[in-house]
């Protein structure tokens, strides 16, 4: 029976410690991750590899998440590639916020803080066959 790849997913994020928790949380959930912690090496990424789901902060120092998504789309496209799904991670949860990151043409958004679950449930969402392998682990 062949070895299925990973999905790999691009994480961007300025702070050092959410970047351990992701990947903490990818090994637990089977997923393969790329992390960047600014805009700049996420787009550098985005020029040498190719991501099933892009999450992004939204605010960082050098470029915002929402800005970071139009750049990554816009490339993706100037080059007739596929554009991952993109949804914003953010502590930024006020009323508003999830219809702004929507407006600004990502795919969806997660509050910070969230629980192991909710992330789960978010990639799940995303790539389906991402958690079910998790699950198929934890059965045998």
């Amino acid at each position: 029976m062949a070895h299925k790849a990973l999905p790999f997913v691009l994480i961007v994020d300025d702070a050092v410690h959410q970047r351990k928790l992701y990947q903490i949380i990818a090994d637990r959930i089977g997923i393969a991750v790329q992390l960047a912690g600014d805009a700049g090496e996420a787009l550098n990424y985005i020029d040498t590899m190719t991501f099933e789901l892009i999450l992004t902060d939204w605010v960082m120092p050098d470029l915002d998440g929402l800005t970071l998504a139009s750049v990554i789309r816009q490339r993706l496209i100037a080059r007739g590639e596929r554009v991952p799904p993109i949804v914003c991670v953010t502590a930024k949860a006020l009323e508003g916020d999830r219809a702004h990151v929507l407006q600004a043409g990502l795919d969806d958004y997660l509050a910070k803080p969230f629980s192991l679950e909710q992330l789960k449930e978010m990639i799940d969402k995303w790539l389906p066959s991402a958690c079910k392998r998790e699950h198929e682990t934890e059965n045998r």
